[in-house]
């Protein structure tokens, strides 16, 4: 009978550190999949701009500036609700997103796709790529800038002093139409137009403007990949 009684207890003992073995194990695991290196999606921004309540808006030039860089950057992720919450990079992200910038022909609504390890809401970063996959450039924007071509407007420190005559020769026309918009830093970024803003531009402005030189215009229109689908157009 007392042997009886012994076996039992060794069983009860041995089924009991059984279950805390494999609890033990369920925990590790579940710790290891918290750390584990996993894809994040959303808009790149620095921290002082992170409370944005549209970071779609937020501008790739907004993003350089010496404040906005010096207090780190992350990426907005839409919640439920469709608030954003914001988890910040390490340094090694940082100089990333740094990297990114400079490559990136976006002017905001820096959809990214981020490959890192997150712990609470910090994200070790180990690469950074533009999000294909989101749907960007649809949002109707204002334009201001000046009117050029694709041929001469890149190459130009100051598009401003272009002359129009210029724009209705053969090479520039067949280049095709577009904006230069100046940044904070005083230097320009040429922004070439859809068939659609090359004919409005042709029949609106290039042939109709009295200025000596290009014009200053403002558009109205989205923008992809460096390209503006243009809906109007006019002289400034």
């Amino acid at each position: 009978m007392e042997k009886r009684k012994y076996v039992i207890s060794l069983i009860v003992v041995l089924s009991l550190s059984l279950i805390i073995f494999v609890s033990a194990g369920a925990i590790v695991t579940s710790k290891a999949r918290e750390g584990a290196k996993q894809t994040y999606k959303g808009i790149l921004i620095d921290y002082h701009c992170s409370k944005t309540k549209d970071p779609t808006k937020h501008l790739k030039e907004c993003t350089t500036m010496p404040n906005c860089e010096k207090s780190g950057y992350g990426i907005d992720m839409v919640q439920p609700n469709g608030s954003y919450k914001f988890y910040k990079f390490e340094a090694k992200g940082n100089n990333l997103v740094k990297v990114f910038l400079a490559k990136t022909k976006k002017i905001d609504n820096l959809t990214v796709e981020i490959s890192g390890v997150l712990t609470g809401t910090a994200i070790s970063v180990s690469k950074i790529t533009e999000d294909t996959s989101a749907v960007t450039g649809k949002m109707v924007k204002e334009f201001v800038g000046i009117l050029g071509d694709s041929d001469c407007s890149p190459t130009l420190k100051d598009p401003s002093g272009m002359t129009t005559k210029c724009m209705s020769c053969e090479m520039c026309e067949t280049s095709g139409y577009g904006i230069s918009i100046k940044q904070m830093d005083g230097k320009y970024i040429y922004y070439k137009f859809d068939s659609v803003g090359h004919k409005l531009a042709k029949e609106n402005i290039v042939t109709k403007t009295k200025s000596k030189n290009v014009p200053v215009i403002i558009l109205k229109g989205t923008l992809k990949d460096n390209v503006i689908s243009v809906l109007s157009i006019a002289e400034k």
